[in-house]
């Protein structure tokens, strides 16, 4: 190897080393803030990691009343109360949900879900655009006509 070739060799070694040395000798401590300072002296010693918890699902979560279970007290309607109960053939649809897993439908004013029980009335099931009812024999409702 000749002469020319070892000093572009040895050049940027000694750039490099050179350059470390200046690099060294450049007080950076004093530059910064206190903060910043706080952050370089940064340890991750002592932190504990607290496990996040599960979020709950309100999917299947129904309302706090339970209507189809009666009390053992409960000796049944008055006399009143059975000539206001909804009549079989005047129960009005008047809107369906269906999301998912999620069946519900307004029956006479009133939220019902697969199940569920309007007086002696089944709720069966809801489908997209009807609800069938069951009591003695079935029967298929559909949603009334908005005028």
């Amino acid at each position: 190897m000749d002469k020319k070739t070892q000093v572009l060799l040895a050049l940027p070694l000694a750039l490099i080393v050179l350059l470390l040395f200046v690099a060294d000798s450049i007080p950076f401590g004093r530059s910064i803030s206190y903060a910043e300072r706080g952050i370089l002296d940064f340890r991750e010693t002592g932190i504990e990691l607290k496990e996040k918890r599960p979020v709950m699902s309100s999917r299947h979560v129904r309302g706090p009343f339970d209507f189809s279970i009666r009390d053992s007290t409960d000796e049944g309607p008055e006399e009143d109360d059975l000539d206001s109960r909804m009549d079989y053939n005047d129960m009005s649809l008047s809107l369906i949900v269906v999301t998912g897993q999620e069946k519900m439908a307004i029956i006479g004013g009133m939220l019902v879900r697969e199940g569920d029980f309007i007086d002696d009335v089944k709720i069966e099931r809801i489908e997209k655009n009807r609800v069938l009812i069951r009591d003695k024999t079935s029967k298929w409702l559909y949603p009334r006509e908005i005028q």
